[in-house]
């Protein structure tokens, strides 16, 4: 049953072989999460990532000044990839909006599995980095639309 919810997922493990992605998914686990409960929070170093299974998650970031919901998580989304990819701390809670299930991988097990999986490891790099190039895509268009809309943005002027 599990290797069935998984394989309807896709995702970054859609291009594996089957006995690739069964042993992925073995060094994994999986979880249960509730309405409000925190699973990743802002500033903290965090060691693992997420597949939502069921239900959603909610992504917050705090500024100095308010805190602003990003988005929401859904079925069959990622999460906490970019703490296996980089070792700085978290860029945003990450809690839950609707009760579900995920699963979860540390770093270390993600990082064993790609050292033993060359091939394995860039189709599922490569799909990550696809995924974050969308999510960068979605925040440029959010960003285009306050600058239309004629807020302040000076915080960008010195990032390039």
């Amino acid at each position: 049953m599990i290797m069935a919810i998984m394989e309807r997922l896709g995702g970054f493990l859609s291009e594996l072989l089957p006995e690739e992605e069964r042993e992925l998914v073995q060094l994994g686990e999986f979880r249960d999460f509730a309405r409000g409960e925190v699973l990743i929070r802002q500033g903290e170093a965090h060691h693992g990532m997420f597949l939502v299974l069921s239900g959603s998650l909610a992504v917050r970031v705090d500024g100095s000044m308010s805190s602003t919901e990003l988005s929401a998580i859904k079925k069959g989304e990622l999460v906490g990839e970019m703490s296996v990819l980089d070792p700085m701390n978290a860029s945003a809670w990450i809690m839950g909006k609707e009760p579900g299930q995920l699963w979860c991988i540390s770093k270390s097990r993600f990082e064993d599995f790609l050292a033993q999986h060359p091939v394995a490891a860039v189709k599922i790099l490569r799909a990550i980095a696809v995924m974050l190039c969308r999510r960068l895509r979605k925040t440029d268009d959010k960003v285009i639309r306050v600058g239309e809309e004629g807020l302040p943005n000076k915080e960008f002027e010195d990032d390039y």
